[in-house]
């Protein structure tokens, strides 16, 4: 843990709200790694203890999750956001989305993973009671290394064009911009399930 902590006193590390985050990739997996929500909360004030104690202010822990296959239209990701907020994380993002459309074989327009990414960021809006870091893929091609949907075995992937995809990050910074309930400073956006993120001001 200590290891860890030591890279988040590097001034060049990122900071949110002041203080250097953890990206979790998964809330639930992280629960039932320590068996309970309390576990989970013991951790990670003990991380937050270890920073204090190399003169950080503390962790900005951010608790993500993957949304469920064929999921789009459905209110199906409440049980991430409450496993966040009870776990003691700071604030939520996602990993990714590429599935959230009904699986197809073959090519998707770029519209159905702008219309998936607006749908989890409304997804927060409604359920989540912890900041939020909205993501913004800028498409998914598995062919290379034939990755299927999980349930369907299909292999799918996206067409897109640069304006689709610059039009999709302009709408992720209006989402922050019109719900300043849900954003740390700086206002950041998550792109891809890389996690790569850019911070942007107002």
């Amino acid at each position: 843990m200590n290891e860890g902590v030591g890279y988040m006193t590097d001034p060049a590390y990122l900071r949110i709200n002041g203080t250097p985050p953890l990206f979790v990739i998964n809330v639930g997996e992280t629960r039932r790694t320590f068996g309970s929500a309390a576990a989970v909360v013991t951790a990670l004030a003990q991380l937050r203890s270890a920073a204090q104690a190399q003169g950080l202010a503390g962790v900005y822990v951010v608790g993500s999750f993957g949304v469920p296959d064929g999921s789009l239209g459905q209110d199906s990701l409440t049980d991430g956001f409450d496993i966040a907020q009870f776990d003691g994380y700071d604030a939520v993002a996602f990993y990714g989305y590429p599935f959230a459309p009904p699986p197809v074989i073959g090519n998707l327009p770029f519209s159905a993973l702008s219309d998936s990414a607006h749908w989890t960021w409304d997804q927060a809006r409604l359920h989540s009671a912890l900041p939020f870091i909205p993501t913004a893929m800028d498409a998914w091609d598995p062919r290379p290394w034939d990755e299927r949907e999980s349930l369907t075995g299909d292999l799918m992937w996206y067409s897109r064009t640069p304006q689709e995809v610059a039009t999709l990050f302009e709408d992720a910074i209006q989402w922050t911009e019109s719900n300043p309930q849900f954003r740390p400073e700086p206002h950041l956006l998550i792109t891809d399930c890389s996690a790569a993120f850019f911070a942007f001001t107002s």
